[in-house]
């Protein structure tokens, strides 16, 4: 997948001609995701409302030591949630972690939070759009609010970063990659997610924030 394939898909988004159709070939993913470590193996849970919840260990009190919304998921050359819950999961170090679609409602996501306040939130590419209305919630710790390489095009989820920015999240939890879209130019004092391409963002935050985070 190129990223000037990105770039025009999103940029629909932002204006808004995304076909709700679209959502739709989401139930078409050919089931990607493969054990890529030993702690990612073992037989799978059972799918959470399409989420592809694949956590097998209680890590924390509450099950769950991150949430993450990902990135699209139904083109050819995307990874499945589930593949993209993986890859943050073993930058955690094997930590479970609760996954959506980056088009879940925004009420799905909010109630698990309620349920699970104060668990640190990782947002990455589309799901960079729900930053705004999520750092809201008085159950996320903003300190623990994770954006990565979002949109630029100063559409809707440049406004929803910014938001999340002015919302108290710290601008150095806004992880770029070199271009606009990637995330370049969003939000001052941004940092760098260190990845070789978009995907391996979720690698290298992964890793970056699992130090402080799980010590």
């Amino acid at each position: 997948m190129k990223f000037s394939d990105i770039l025009t898909l999103e940029q629909k988004m932002e204006k808004g001609d995304y076909k709700a159709s679209v959502a739709k070939s989401t139930k078409q993913e050919k089931g990607e995701f493969k054990a890529s470590s030993p702690a990612s193996s073992g037989k799978s849970a059972k799918p959470e409302k399409g989420n592809y919840t694949t956590n097998n260990q209680v890590n924390t009190a509450r099950g769950f030591a991150a949430v993450l919304v990902g990135g699209l998921n139904y083109r050819e050359g995307d990874k499945s949630t589930s593949t993209q819950e993986s890859i943050l999961k073993n930058a955690l170090g094997g930590m479970n972690v609760k996954s959506f679609d980056w088009n879940a409602s925004d009420s799905e996501i909010l109630s698990f939070l309620a349920a699970h306040p104060k668990t640190p939130v990782f947002l990455f590419s589309a799901g960079c759009a729900k930053a705004g209305a999520l750092s809201a919630s008085n159950n996320v710790d903003l300190n623990k609010f994770y954006i990565i390489e979002p949109f630029y095009s100063g559409g809707k989820t440049t406004e929803s970063v910014r938001k999340a920015v002015s919302n108290g999240v710290p601008s150095k939890n806004v992880f770029v990659g070199p271009s606009a879209s990637r995330g370049n130019g969003i939000v001052g004092g941004s940092a760098s997610s260190q990845a070789n391409d978009h995907w391996d963002a979720l690698v290298s935050v992964g890793g970056m924030v699992s130090n402080k985070l799980f010590k």
